[in-house]
C-alpha cells in the first residue's frame, strides 16, 4: 500500500491501511514497519528521508536495523520494482519505533518536499 502524494511515496507492508493506522511486527524489543520508499517512473532524481514521532517525544529509528539511525539519502538508481518494469523504483527499509503513536516522514528532493505521516497502532494479533 503506497501512501502519499509526492513524487517519491511510501509504501507500508504491514496489515492496516492509512485511514485507521498499521500494526507493526515485532522486532528485539522494538516495533517494525516494513517501509519502502518508491520512484515513480516520472522522477528518478536524488532525495532524503527523515523520521520523527509527531504526537509526543519518542525514538524512532529509519534503516535498515534499529542501530542505523541515520536519514535515506537516495542519489537515484533504486531497485526497480518488479523487474524494472513500468519504471518503478523502491528502496527497501524499516521504520522502528517504541511505542504506538502518530509519526512522519519527510521527503525531501530537488524541487518538492513532501511529508506523510503514519499511525503505528499497538502489536498486531491475528
Amino acid at each position: 500500500m503506497t501512501v502519499g502524494s509526492g513524487p517519491v511515496r511510501v509504501g507500508v507492508d504491514n496489515a492496516g491501511n492509512p485511514h485507521q493506522g498499521f500494526h507493526p511486527a515485532s522486532y528485539h524489543g522494538w516495533l517494525a514497519l516494513k517501509t519502502h520508499i518508491v520512484e515513480p517512473p516520472a522522477y528518478h532524481g536524488p532525495f532524503l528521508v527523515r523520521a520523527r514521532r509527531l504526537d509526543q517525544p519518542g525514538v524512532i529509528r529509519f534503516g535498515p536495523t534499529p542501530a542505523a539511525n541515520a536519514p535515506l539519502l537516495a542519489l537515484g538508481g533504486s531497485i526497480p520494482v518488479g523487474g524494472g518494469r513500468g519504471g518503478w523504483h523502491d528502496i527497501p527499509y524499516f521504520t522502528f519505533v517504541r511505542r504506538p503513536g502518530c509519526y512522519g516522514l519527510q521527503i525531501d528532493g530537488l524541487s518538492f518536499s513532501t511529508t506523510v505521516v503514519v499511525r503505528i497502532l499497538t502489536k498486531y494479533h491475528p
